[in-house]
């Protein structure tokens, strides 16, 4: 939701800024190693994927089965 307007803004500049806008909450749960799913991560207007694998290693934000 509160990226909502980025689409009209991204228009407006002619160029693709396509920054997720994420919950203290979601970043909180991250750390924690709680699943991307639970945390609503696929529920965002704009896809963190991307953003996720440039900041992270590969797997780090997937939660390891003992």
């Amino acid at each position: 939701m509160l990226d909502a307007k980025q689409r009209a803004i991204e228009r407006e500049l002619g160029e693709k800024i396509r920054l997720p806008v994420f919950y203290i909450t979601q970043l909180l749960g991250m750390a924690l190693g709680i699943d991307q799913k639970k945390l609503g991560l696929n529920r965002l207007i704009t896809s963190p994927k991307k953003f996720l694998e440039n900041l992270c290693p590969r797997g780090m934000l997937q939660r390891e089965k003992p």
